[in-house]
């Protein structure tokens, strides 16, 4: 996931900046204008999303999105000037003030400002909410101590190699292959690191199920299942109903997890906190910083 990020985010840069019509004056308007609002649309599904699917099918959902969307860009790259609205956007820099030739560059060059505000969403909701979500619900309180700096060494190295990775493919590739052919191997990179997280969170969820989950009831069934069959003290028909009762006893102990609160509940929750609300201000003042660079 961090090997990823830094992949788009330096290339999402590049290309607002680079394209035709486009430069550094178009940031503030892809922050206020394109970032805020696919933010707070992705704020709307997903809470919506999690009042419907499981956690494990919620992650692969939400990561699946976003590597089809790379697949697509990638594959639609090359053809990018076809695309965007070019002579549209001449007419109307001609015609609007010259301080909104940054808002024109983005509305101008729209696939490169999908593509930088999913870039800035997978810092946001991969890399922070869907890890640190797993992170949260497969760690003991006991373990966090000596696991989550690992998890912050783990991601500091990712950006590292990540960083060599890009400045090594720079130099293999300029002046030998074409653009698109760059941008198209870096979403492949992406899209197969992309390919390894979901392996790897299956494997991690079917490994060590959350309590109350489907996954953690076929594990508690097999485990009563095997223990029946060590006993072997009975066998045929007898054994499968003391097994089925069995396992119909010990349901009500993995009683499922209550349902996610709404997004009306989650803001109510947070605002009741001094302590989130401060947090949230240091988050905002960090994003703000972030973007003034």
């Amino acid at each position: 996931m961090s090997f990823n990020n830094t992949i788009l985010d330096s290339l999402g840069n590049s290309l607002v900046i680079t394209a035709s019509g486009g430069g550094t004056n178009v940031i503030p308007f892809l922050t206020v204008y394109a970032v805020w609002p696919c933010s707070f649309l992705f704020l709307l599904a997903y809470s919506a999303a999690t009042q419907r699917l499981s956690r494990q099918a919620l992650f692969n959902a939400v990561l699946g999105a976003f590597l089809a969307f790379y697949a697509a860009f990638g594959f639609a790259y090359p053809n990018h000037d076809a695309l965007h609205f070019g002579e549209q956007a001449a007419s109307a820099a001609a015609a609007l003030p010259a301080g909104l030739a940054g808002f024109v560059g983005m509305v101008r060059n729209w696939s490169f400002t999908l593509f930088y505000c999913s870039a800035e969403l997978w810092g946001d909701v991969v890399l922070s909410l869907l890890f640190w979500g797993l992170a949260n619900e497969t760690t003991a309180l006991d373990e966090a101590p000596a696991l989550y700096p690992m998890f912050g060494l783990g991601a500091n190295v990712g950006q590292a190699v990540s960083g060599k990775a890009l400045a090594l493919f720079h130099r293999a590739t300029d002046g030998v292959v074409s653009d698109g052919a760059q941008v198209q191997a870096l979403m492949a990179a992406v899209v197969a690191c992309g390919g390894v997280v979901l392996a790897l969170h299956a494997y991690i969820v079917g490994r060590w199920p959350v309590e109350g989950s489907k996954a953690a009831a076929r594990k508690e069934r097999r485990r009563l299942e095997k223990e029946r069959e060590g006993k072997g003290e009975k066998k045929g028909e007898v054994v499968e109903v003391e097994v089925a009762a069995a396992s119909t006893a010990a349901a009500p102990a993995a009683a499922p997890p209550p349902p996610p609160p709404s997004l009306r509940e989650a803001f109510a929750f947070l605002a009741a906190s001094p302590q989130i609300r401060c947090l949230a201000i240091m988050a905002l003042s960090q994003v703000r910083r972030r973007r003034s660079f």
